[in-house]
């Protein structure tokens, strides 16, 4: 978990390590940890993480099934994260396809 805030974490202070990220397949590794929902607090931390990767990548985070997991998952999360992923799916999508219209 300490990980993920790391990863939060330095992605707030420098967006442009996303690339870093996603090369050693880490959207990857935190696609596989949304299966696992014994630990919801982590779950929730990769959710604003991913957040944040979308905002320079959504692509990578559509090509590892985010949204499904995060979709089968919503009901464990607070409101308020289940807002904030709601946002993400679309967030994601609507990058990604203005993306590759364009």
């Amino acid at each position: 978990m300490n990980a993920t805030i790391c990863l939060s974490h330095i992605l707030d202070i420098n967006p442009a390590l996303t690339n870093k990220l996603i090369s050693y397949k880490g959207v990857e590794i935190l696609c596989n940890n949304l299966q696992n929902i014994e630990y919801i607090d982590l779950v929730e931390w990769i959710v604003k993480t991913l957040d944040k990767v979308s905002l320079e990548n959504s692509y990578s985070i559509l090509s590892c099934n985010a949204i499904l997991y995060l979709l089968n998952i919503i009901d464990f999360f607070d409101f308020t994260v289940q807002v904030q992923s709601v946002e993400n799916d679309i967030k994601f999508n609507s990058q990604y396809h203005k993306n590759f219209l364009y």
